[in-house]
């Protein structure tokens, strides 16, 4: 796939989760530098993830706006994508056998997170 999107550098969160991971591997496929984060209890995937396929990463939980405060003060954001898978698995279980109001919680969880990076970096782009 070419999606033409090389030299591009790519923010993957919820990257220890399979879609997470695969966005980190397709990313780097296509010729972006992915950089991915997660929650501190997966920071023995985080650096599994970060060896096989060269790129970097930090823990951080941006679903609370100190965690993206924290983020931004560490990493900066100089990211031409964002992409954001956090938030829907994980200690939450699984979205197919959640009930209406668990998996509309969750959702809601990955809306303020994505908020959170929006309102502190000040920069939503969209591309071709």
């Amino acid at each position: 796939m070419n999606l033409k999107i090389t030299n591009k550098r790519a923010l993957v969160t919820g990257a220890t989760g399979g879609i997470g991971e695969e966005t980190v591997k397709g990313s780097a496929d296509e010729g972006v530098t992915p950089f991915f984060t997660d929650i501190k209890d997966s920071e023995t995937n985080l650096k599994r993830i970060s060896k096989k396929y060269s790129c970097d990463y930090a823990v951080s939980d941006l679903g609370t706006s100190e965690g993206v405060n924290s983020f931004v003060d560490e990493v900066g954001f100089d990211f031409d994508i964002l992409v954001h898978t956090a938030g829907i698995t994980g200690e939450i279980g699984d979205p197919l056998n959640m009930s209406e109001d668990g998996l509309a919680n969750a959702l809601k969880g990955c809306a303020k997170s994505v908020s959170y990076v929006l309102d502190m970096t000040g920069r939503v782009v969209c591309g071709k």
